[in-house]
């Protein structure tokens, strides 16, 4: 299972509107250092991966600039309202090598994320010499989410039925209870230049552009919403758009709480119909941004042959 990451920063907009038209002025007027928070708790799984950084001005050179505070003047926790239970993250560094760079996690073995409980993120850093705390709670969905079916294990890239109709997958999963958005996470297992599909109807790509590429096309993700309350189980169609390789594919099914769905529905939409703009949802209080989140997950195992 690959968890999809999204980068989050905060940007200044000075808008001028004409004719229905906006012009967007980039500027440093009301640069405010904040803590940027990117990571979710899964259900049955330890608490990690929790990643703190810190917004920058509009100009900076990120290639010299450290965008990790300082470990040792953060402090990260993880509170379970439902239990009140407390538990202090530690920091794990990358396996890069550079010291600042790296996920905060619970180290208790025994701490697992668990179903319906309420959880509430604390962190406090130093960013430019100022003192920033924030928080963000979290309701983790309940039990529930199984995938029950898929239609194929395997599939020839665009296959077609007898009546020359374009085949695809399907994935049909048993719903967490009051959960109504469902994201589907497509990994790639075996992405590689020689793998990739050059004959395919979209994307005109030769070797050097899947090297460059390479990442983004290997982890691809789409969504359900608004659901029909009424529905047990739910049968999602898989666009081949999704699917650049052949090989195998792991196929993820998440239940998310509200705070990630709200993310993913806003993060990469911020331009309004009528030209105005307006930032991401944020669900943080304090001096944070970014995105904390729950979620509840399964896997299933498809593949594209020649």
């Amino acid at each position: 299972m690959k968890k999809i990451i999204f980068y989050c920063f905060i940007l200044s907009f000075t808008l001028i509107f004409a004719c229905g038209k906006s012009i967007v002025s980039v500027t440093n007027e009301s640069y405010e250092p904040k803590i940027v928070v990117q990571g979710y708790l899964t259900a049955n799984l330890p608490i990690q991966d929790i990643i703190i950084t810190r917004n920058f001005p509009v100009g900076s050179n990120l290639e010299k600039m450290n965008i990790f505070p300082d470990v040792n003047t953060t402090s990260v926790t993880v509170e379970n309202l439902t239990d009140q239970k407390i538990y202090t993250l530690s920091f794990k560094a990358s396996e890069n090598g550079k010291t600042n760079e790296g996920s905060w996690c619970c180290l208790d073995p025994g701490v697992r994320v668990e179903y319906g409980k309420t959880y509430r993120l604390n962190v406090s850093a130093t960013v430019e010499g100022t003192k920033l705390n924030t928080s963000s709670t979290t309701t983790v969905p309940n039990e529930g989410l199984a995938i029950v079916s898929v239609n194929y294990d395997k599939l020839t890239y665009r296959q077609k039925d007898y009546n020359d109709h374009v085949m695809s997958f399907s994935v049909t999963f048993g719903r967490s209870p009051e959960t109504d958005f469902y994201l589907y996470g497509i990994m790639a297992v075996d992405a590689h230049p020689d793998s990739f599909i050059y004959d395919n109807p979209v994307l005109d790509y030769d070797r050097e552009d899947v090297v460059k590429d390479l990442e983004d096309l290997k982890y691809t993700h789409d969504w359900n919403q608004n659901l029909d309350p009424d529905l047990d189980r739910i049968t999602t169609y898989l666009d081949w758009f999704s699917f650049w390789f052949y090989g195998n594919y792991q196929i993820t099914v998440y239940a998310v709480d509200k705070n990630y769905a709200r993310f993913l529905q806003t993060y990469n939409d911020v331009q309004e119909m009528d030209g105005n703009f307006h930032e991401a949802r944020f669900c943080f209080e304090g001096d944070g941004i970014g995105v904390f989140g729950s979620v509840v997950a399964d896997t299933v195992s498809v593949k594209i042959v020649h």
